[in-house]
């Protein structure tokens, strides 16, 4: 088992993140690491660039996506993350509101909509949900393999679900699609450096 990681790269970035890949880098799982720059909008543009990446360069067991803006100890998360033993599992991430409140960055479906899941839905070991967001995110590569490339698109599901979703979002229903299911792991807690690390 080896490890690619992959992450976007805005302009700047914060010192938290910094100390993140320090320690990402000194893992002997790790094998791999590359980065591409994005700006504005193009998320998922990057996202597939580095796919094709992970897919074509590496032969690397699994791809762990961390955004730029989190920050963890990193042993501890990817060791969980590897013991969760599924093809797509989250660490437990948080997003902000524009009123400072937080939420979990995972969706679940309710009939035809998707909702985000609740901080008391939020339990256990792991817990399986309709989407995760991919601020750190462990996929197998088999699940990459099946998909193909240029499965990182953002809003391809609104007439779907009637509501806007994001890369992420469309990336894990393409995958449940395949028979991959998206789990998180609500005791393996990461920052998300926003105003105040959430």
């Amino acid at each position: 088992m080896s490890i690619a990681v992959a992450y976007t790269r805005p302009a700047k970035v914060p010192g938290e993140f910094l100390d993140t890949m320090l320690q990402v880098r000194r893992d002997s799982r790790v094998r791999e690491i590359a980065r591409k720059k994005v700006s504005g909008s193009r998320l998922a543009t990057t996202r597939n660039v580095l796919t094709r990446w992970f897919l074509d360069e590496t032969r690397s067991s699994h791809l762990w996506w961390i955004d730029s803006d989190m920050s963890f100890q990193a042993e501890p998360v990817l060791t969980a993350l590897l013991d969760a033993g599924q093809p797509i599992v989250a660490a437990h991430c948080r997003g902000m509101n524009e009123d400072g409140t937080t939420f979990p960055a995972a969706l679940v479906r309710e009939g035809e909509r998707l909702r985000r899941i609740t901080d008391k839905e939020m339990r256990g070991n792991r817990l399986q949900v309709f989407s995760v967001g991919m601020a750190c995110t462990l996929i197998e590569r088999e699940v990459l393999e099946t998909l193909g490339t240029g499965i990182f698109w953002p809003y391809a599901l609104l007439e779907l679900f009637g509501q806007d979703c994001g890369e992420d979002t469309v990336f894990c229903h393409r995958a449940a699609e395949k028979g991959f299911a998206a789990y998180v792991l609500p005791g393996t807690k990461v920052g998300h450096v926003k105003e105040i690390v959430v």
